[in-house]
């Protein structure tokens, strides 16, 4: 059943790529999606439905295990039934890794509110990615936005740890054999641009320097692998990571048990309090919409920002362009989640 989730997933995926089809492989997605929504409610959820019933549950933390980790419990029905209204329909879902990773990320002391770091469009083929981060910064009182060249690992690593809510839009992607592997793609390093431009030869580029083809764009980076997040990031005291970056949540099912074997998990483990990610490849029009309701919902609103997600979600979802679960349900919220206060 895992292995034709993310058969299901690759073929959307492939499909949006050649700009056809696209209709039948979300109809096929569709279909496995039920489903694995029918067996978990059979034999995993149906007491979870109880007991929000029962106790009129508010918010609710969940930790996966196995293959878990990719798929979007939060969008999971009552009964399976296609038409009742999901998770994060009826209450704050959140995921954590491990229950120890939980309880730091609940009694981590934060910066002072209202600092924003925005990472955007490092590789200079998402331009909405620009505009997502640009329209989040105006909504705090202190910003500092890296944008394109600035982008790189070593500026990201120097600033972060001074500021309240870091926001990185870029690229990034999955490594199943090995998740310590898994990576954002950033900037690459100035020296590196340098020698490309003047023809000089000294020494190779890091090996982590990429270049790879994207629907026509052609990408330059460098690899931000999770083990050198896990090595080099600083304590960074952020009240929330955002990772809009493609599956930038997902954990290697065949890896498990290793509850630092994800991204979010490394910014926790740095003393993040909270990290929104997601589960597969997002669009990045969808997605720059949907993080620009999150902030007005979270800042304008005064929702905790796991609220402030999922009111965003289903915003986007009334949407009928972005009315598949594609665009909106691949997003999850990792941490804990305080009561609304100021940031802005």
């Amino acid at each position: 059943m895992l292995s034709q989730w993310q058969t299901a997933i690759q073929t959307v995926e492939r499909a949006r790529r050649q700009r056809q089809k696209v209709r039948q492989a979300l109809t096929r997605w569709d279909k496995i999606m039920t489903r694995i929504a029918k067996l978990l409610e059979q034999t995993l959820f149906r007491p979870v439905w109880e007991a929000i019933s029962r106790w009129e549950l508010r918010a609710m933390t969940l930790i996966p295990c196995g293959g878990l980790h990719v798929f979007p419990l939060h969008l999971l029905r009552s009964g399976g039934d296609g038409n009742a209204p999901c998770l994060l329909d009826v209450l704050e879902v959140r995921y954590a890794p491990s229950l120890e990773l939980l309880k730091q990320s609940a009694a981590q002391k934060n910066l002072a509110p209202g600092t924003f770091l925005g990472v955007c469009n490092p590789t200079g083929d998402l331009p909405a990615a620009s505009s997502e981060v640009e329209t989040a910064a105006k909504l705090f009182r202190c910003s500092k936005l890296l944008k394109e060249s600035e982008a790189t690992v070593a500026n990201v690593l120097a600033e972060a740890p001074f500021h309240d809510v870091v926001h990185l839009a870029c690229h990034g992607t999955l490594n199943l054999r090995n998740p310590y592997n898994s990576f954002l793609i950033l900037a690459p390093p100035l020296a590196w641009n340098t020698a490309a431009a003047t023809g000089e030869r000294d020494g190779e580029p890091p090996k982590l320097l990429l270049s790879a083809d994207r629907e026509g764009f052609a990408i330059r980076g460098e690899a931000w692998a999770l083990w050198q997040m896990l090595r080099d990031l600083p304590e960074m005291k952020a009240r929330l990571v955002v990772l809009s970056a493609c599956k930038s949540g997902l954990v290697a099912p065949d890896r498990l048990p290793d509850e630092y074997a994800s991204l979010p998990a490394a910014f926790i483990a740095a003393r993040t309090r909270a990290v929104i990610s997601t589960l597969w490849n997002v669009d990045d029009v969808a997605t720059s919409k949907l993080m620009s309701e999150f902030y007005r919902q979270w800042i304008d609103l005064g929702h905790s920002p796991a609220r402030a997600l999922q009111e965003a979600q289903r915003w986007l979802r009334a949407l009928p362009q972005y009315e598949h679960y594609y665009y909106w349900g691949g997003f999850q919220f990792t941490g804990d989640s305080q009561p609304p206060r100021e940031v802005g």
